[in-house]
């Protein structure tokens, strides 16, 4: 919706991020604009409304019983847009594969992985970002549960292992932390998604328990990673950081394990074309054989 016109399928999918992740801020980081921008859509979508969506609170967004109502209808208006999207791709062969996958994973796995590993027969990819409309998915359970419809296709590719990561020059000067309590001391480092997710609640708990802020709250892996090497600090990362980046070291100071599930995903309509097939079957092989992922 525009200036109170019509509603748009951008609208929708406002609503359900912020139903999805629990607060403006990191529906805003998944859809890729700021906090700002979302406050102000929603604050056009209540003036249409009349009454408000969502109650803004110390822990998040909490629905009103309209914003519940509107959540619901966004979401079999998503199903609808999915189904709509997959007639039009499954109605002739893809010339390219489209792939949406999580940020961090499209940009230091996939992508390099699949120039690397792929034959000359494969497919081209096109990779998207997450929740955009692609013959495959990567995805990652949020809440325990696995956010794609019960008609598609599931593979599962492993287990991401998140660990405390910094700098080999920060650790240099700032010294190595021993204990976990050793972390409050240190210039610490942050992403938004990390706020929301249950399984890194270990690290809210140390980030709470610091006397400062984060130095950083970052909204893309890449820019994480970024920012712990050229600038300093230690943040929460996969534990195959020190693969991607040799100036990365992983810091063993008794955080409790963390991990995430990965899935690969895709709709049969889309299985049914060959070049979908073999990108399919050739993602999951490569997950399965990377070190980075456990089984």
């Amino acid at each position: 919706m525009h200036n109170g016109g019509t509603l748009s399928w951008s609208d929708a999918q406002l609503v359900l991020a912020i139903a999805r992740s629990g607060s403006f801020k990191q529906a805003g980081a998944m859809l890729g604009i700021d906090q700002a921008t979302v406050s102000r859509r929603v604050a056009i979508l209540e003036r249409r409304a009349g009454t408000p969506l969502f109650s803004r609170r110390t822990t998040g967004a909490e629905a009103t019983d309209l914003g519940r109502e509107l959540i619901e209808a966004a979401e079999e208006a998503a199903q609808a847009m999915q189904r709509f999207e997959r007639l039009l791709q499954a109605a002739r062969p893809p010339s390219v594969v489209s792939v949406s996958a999580p940020e961090g994973i499209a940009t230091y796995f996939l992508g390099p992985h699949l120039l690397r590993s792929a034959p000359a027969s494969f497919p081209p990819l096109r990779i998207v970002p997450l929740g955009a409309p692609a013959e495959i998915q990567v995805v990652l359970d949020v809440h325990g549960e696995i956010p794609v419809g019960s008609d598609h296709r599931l593979r599962r590719a492993g287990s991401m292992k998140f660990t405390a990561v910094a700098g080999r020059d920060y650790l240099a000067e700032r010294g190595m932390p021993e204990r976990l309590s050793d972390l409050r001391r240190h210039d610490l480092l942050h992403h938004v998604v990390y706020d929301h997710h249950p399984a890194f609640g270990a690290w809210a708990d140390t980030l709470r328990s610091a006397p400062q802020s984060p130095l950083l709250i970052a909204s893309t892996s890449s820019g994480l990673h970024r920012s712990m090497i050229s600038a300093g600090g230690i943040t929460l990362l996969p534990d195959f950081s020190p693969l991607i980046d040799p100036a990365a070291v992983c810091v063993s100071c008794g955080l409790p394990d963390m991990s995430v599930e990965v899935y690969v995903t895709a709709h049969p309509d889309h299985l049914r074309h060959p070049s979908v097939r073999k990108a399919f079957d050739a993602m999951t092989h490569l997950f399965a054989r990377s070190p980075w992922f456990q089984r």
